[in-house]
């Protein structure tokens, strides 16, 4: 038998009770960490009997949860976490909104950024390896970069002791920025 979950909704209330309140977290994730979650002494875990050697974490540790997702936690509750779910579902709307606000001003200035957000995130979604995550920061910054030309082109003026020379995209953003 194979159980999968698409999405867990925990301002669902069915949702709340049969994965927040009763199969309760058994593991966190952390910068490549797994950490097996246990609330006493008795019900520390094995590290070793876990066999997660191809699944890319760096190393498997315990974490003591200091009795955090049980009864004795009073933010771990149905309100409490229906309040955060509904914040994450609104907050993800407002983000969107704040991204299509950017978007719509810098698309007439920077007309290729469509194109290279794509390829960002293209690459981003299909990277493996930390090769390939280099190149998706090395597109960022030739993003960052291609924008900056856009609204404030170089120069060779220096403002405040600042070079606006094609190198010096940062101080040419600033100078944006304050003007």
């Amino acid at each position: 038998m194979e159980l999968a979950f698409h999405e867990i909704n925990e301002a669902d209330p069915y949702h709340w009770i049969w994965y927040g309140e009763r199969i309760g977290p058994k593991f966190r994730i952390l910068n490549r960490v797994l950490y097996q979650l246990y609330a006493s002494e008795e019900q520390m875990p094995d590290t070793t009997l876990l066999d997660l050697s191809g699944l890319g974490f760096q190393k498997i540790e315990n974490e003591f949860t200091e009795m955090r997702y049980s009864v004795f936690d009073a933010n771990h509750n149905f309100e409490t976490a229906r309040r955060l779910a509904e914040w994450k579902d609104r907050a993800g709307i407002m983000l969107g909104t704040v991204i299509d606000n950017i978007l719509s001003k810098l698309i007439d200035t920077a007309p290729n950024l469509g194109d290279k957000l794509w390829a960002m995130l293209n690459t981003y979604n299909s990277s493996e390896t930390t090769e390939q995550l280099a190149q998706v920061m090395a597109t960022c910054r030739r993003t960052f970069e291609y924008i900056t030309d856009c609204i404030f082109p170089a120069t060779n003026d220096i403002i405040n002791g600042h070079s606006l020379k094609q190198d010096k995209y940062k101080n040419r953003l600033y100078q944006f920025a304050s003007s």
